[in-house]
C-alpha cells in the first residue's frame, strides 16, 4: 500500500530496509562510491546488496532494488553486452571499479536497461564496501520511513551533528563514546553534572567515574553489551543516564549516552537514541572505510617511491613528508613467536614504528612491499640515525610484548633525492641480510654490502668466468686437488704463506708448491695487482654461487 514501510528479507532471514540511491551515495561519499548514470533518478530505492560471482549463477534480484557489486567485472564494452542478462529480475544498480574512461556503449546499455552505474575507487575493498552497504540497509537503517521528528530529516554530516540532533529531540545532553570510553562527539548543551563536564574536558570518561560506575549493583558494561535497546542507569552523585550500544552486526563500535531524568527529558528520548544509534554506526563505519582507503592510497604512493616507479618530489608531500630534507628507509622483518600474533602484521608494524617516530616529532610513512615492511622518514646526519636506531630498538621491544613478534630492523644510508629511495630501500634490505643483531644500520655492513654487489655483478658478467679460473676449477674436479681453496686462503691472508698454511692446516711448503701450480694452471701472475684483484673477485663470486 502507498506510504507503507517497504521491507525485504535476505537469504539469512534478516529484515532489510531501503534507502534512495542519492541518499546512499551522499552518506557514503565519493571516497567509497558515486553515481555515474542514474536512469531511474536518484530517488530509486536500493533494498538489497549482492556480490557477482563468475563461478556461480548470475544472482537474480529477489526484489526490485538490488545493487550488484561487480567483483571481477571490468567496466568495459563487454559488460555492456552482459548487462541485459545481469538486469533480469529487477536489478537497480551496478557498482563497478572506476575505469580510466566510462565506455559510451556501457552507459547507453545502462540507460536502456534502466540500471544505474556506480563508480567504486580502486583502493576500496569489495568486502569493506559490502559491509558498509549492509550496515546502511540493515534493520533500523537510514532508508526506512520515519516519523517527522526523526533524525534523517536533518542533514547530518558527522557525529557531532548526530549528537546535537539527538539532544534536541531527547531534551538532554548527549555524548558519543568509543569502546574505551573516549569521547567521539558531544552536544553543546549546559552541563548537567560534574561527571559530564569532566568527561568532555578530558575527552574521556575519568577513571574516578568509571570506578564509581563499576561499583553499581548492575554491571553497566555487560548490560550495555547484551542489550540492543536503551538501558537506564543511576550512578551515585550523577544525573540518571540512558545509553544504547552503537552496533555494526555483532560488533559494538561504541555507545551513545543521554543524561537527565524523566522529568527533564522528552517522551521521545528513548526513540531518539534508537534511531540515532544506527545512523552513528553508519558514519563510524564510513569514516573507518575512508580512513582505510586513504591509508591504502598513501601506502600505494610510498610503495611506488620505494620501487622507483614514481620519483616526483610532489609525491613526498602527498604522503606527508617534506620534499627538501634527506630521507632514510627502515626495513622491518617480523617472525611470530606466539599463536596470538596477528596473521597480517604489516599494518600493525607500520603503525607501531610511525607512532614511535611521531612521538619524537619525526614524520614517517610506511608500506608493505614484497612481504616486508618499510618506513620512510627524514634524516639529519649520522648522529640522527643513532637516535633512529634507539627508537627502532624501543619498537622491537614493543613488538615482542604487544604483537608477539621477534623483530629485526635494518636502517639504510641517507639519500637526498626522491629518485634515490630505491637505493635506500636496498641499503635497508642489505642491513637485514648481512648484519647481526636486532637493529642494524647500513653503516655497519657497508663493506660487506659493497662486496656482495660486486660479487653479484661479477657473477652476472656476460662473458662468464675467465679461462684461468675455469681451468683451476676443472683441475680440482678432475684431480681432486684443493687449489681453489688454497688460492682463496692465500688471498684472504694477503699473500702470507704461513698464515694461509695455518688456515688450511698444511705445511708452508705445501702452500708454496700449490701457489706455483696455481700460477701455471691459471696463467695469472699473482704479483700483478690488477690480475690478482680480478681473479679474487671471480673466485668470490664462484664460491658464493656454489
Amino acid at each position: 500500500m502507498p506510504g507503507q514501510e517497504e521491507r525485504v528479507v535476505d537469504a539469512e532471514g534478516a529484515a532489510l530496509g531501503g534507502v534512495s540511491l542519492g541518499r546512499l551515495c551522499a552518506d557514503l561519499g565519493p571516497e567509497l562510491m558515486e553515481v555515474v548514470v542514474a536512469p531511474r533518478g536518484l530517488e530509486a530505492m536500493i533494498t538489497d546488496i549482492a556480490l557477482y560471482d563468475p563461478l556461480a549463477p548470475i544472482p537474480q534480484a529477489r526484489v526490485a532494488g538490488q545493487l550488484l557489486l561487480a567483483v571481477g567485472l571490468p567496466a568495459d564494452e563487454a559488460l555492456a553486452t552482459k548487462l541485459a542478462e545481469l538486469s533480469i529480475g529487477g536489478l537497480t544498480g551496478l557498482a563497478c571499479r572506476e575505469p580510466a574512461a566510462w565506455p559510451e556503449l556501457l552507459e547507453r546499455a545502462a540507460a536502456k536497461e534502466r540500471v544505474s552505474l556506480l563508480s567504486v575507487p580502486h583502493h576500496v575493498e569489495w568486502g569493506e564496501l559490502y559491509d558498509v552497504l549492509r550496515s546502511a540497509l540493515g534493520p533500523g537503517d537510514l532508508g526506512r520511513t520515519r516519523s517527522p521528528f526523526e533524525l534523517e530529516q536533518l542533514e547530518l554530516n558527522d557525529l557531532f551533528q548526530i549528537a546535537e540532533a539527538t539532544a534536541a529531540i531527547a531534551g538532554g545532553p548527549v555524548t558519543i563514546e568509543d569502546p574505551q570510553n573516549r569521547i567521539l562527539a558531544f552536544s553543546s548543551s549546559n552541563e548537567v553534572d560534574e561527571g559530564r563536564m569532566a568527561t568532555i574536558l578530558n575527552r574521556q570518561v575519568p577513571e574516578e567515574y568509571l570506578r564509581r560506575m563499576r561499583e553499581t549493583e548492575t554491571n553497566w558494561r555487560d548490560a550495555l553489551l547484551r542489550s540492543r535497546d536503551v538501558v537506564r542507569f543511576d550512578f551515585e552523585g550523577l544525573q540518571p543516564r540512558r545509553t544504547i550500544a552503537i552496533r555494526f552486526g555483532e560488533s559494538v563500535l561504541g555507545s551513545m549516552w543521554l543524561a537527565g531524568g524523566d522529568e527533564v527529558l522528552s517522551a521521545q528520548a528513548d526513540e531518539a537514541l534508537r534511531r540515532a544509534a544506527p545512523l552513528a554506526a553508519l558514519h563510524m563505519m564510513r569514516q573507518r572505510a575512508v580512513v582505510n582507503v586513504e591509508r591504502r592510497m598513501r601506502e600505494h604512493r610510498v610503495s611506488t617511491l620505494l620501487r622507483g616507479a614514481d620519483s616526483a618530489s610532489g609525491v613526498l608531500e602527498q604522503v606527508g613528508l617534506p620534499a627538501d630534507e634527506p630521507l632514510v628507509v627502515v626495513a622491518l622483518e617480523g617472525v611470530a613467536r606466539r599463536a596470538s600474533a596477528p596473521a597480517a602484521f604489516g599494518p600493525r608494524l607500520i603503525d607501531l614504528l610511525t607512532m614511535h617516530l611521531h612521538s619524537y616529532k619525526r614524520r614517517a610513512v610506511g608500506a608493505t612491499l614484497d612481504d616486508r615492511v618499510f618506513v620512510v622518514t627524514c634524516s639529519r646526519g649520522l648522529a640522527d640515525r643513532e637516535d633512529l636506531a634507539r627508537i627502532a630498538g624501543d619498537c622491537v621491544g614493543h613488538a615482542k610484548t604487544a604483537l608477539g613478534l621477534e623483530l629485526r630492523v635494518g636502517i639504510s644510508h641517507e639519500v637526498a633525492l626522491t629518485v634515490d629511495l630505491p637505493l635506500a630501500r636496498r641499503g635497508a634490505e642489505s642491513a637485514l641480510a648481512l648484519g647481526d643483531g636486532t637493529v642494524i644500520s647500513f653503516d655497519q655492513v657497508q663493506e660487506r654490502a659493497l662486496l656482495a654487489d660486486v660479487e653479484a655483478l661479477v657473477a652476472d658478467f656476460p662473458p662468464g668466468p675467465s679461462a684461468g679460473l675455469q681451468a683451476l676449477v676443472e683441475h680440482d674436479e678432475c684431480h681432486e686437488t684443493e687449489y681453489t681453496q688454497t688460492l682463496r686462503s692465500l688471498l684472504d691472508s694477503f699473500g702470507n704463506v704461513a698464515q694461509a698454511a695455518r688456515l688450511l692446516h698444511v705445511h708452508v711448503n705445501t702452500v708454496r708448491y700449490r701457489t706455483r701450480r696455481i700460477a701455471e694452471i691459471t696463467g695469472v701472475s699473482l704479483e700483478d695487482a690488477d690480475s690478482r684483484l680480478a681473479l679474487e673477485l671471480e673466485l668470490r663470486a664462484h664460491l658464493h654461487g656454489d
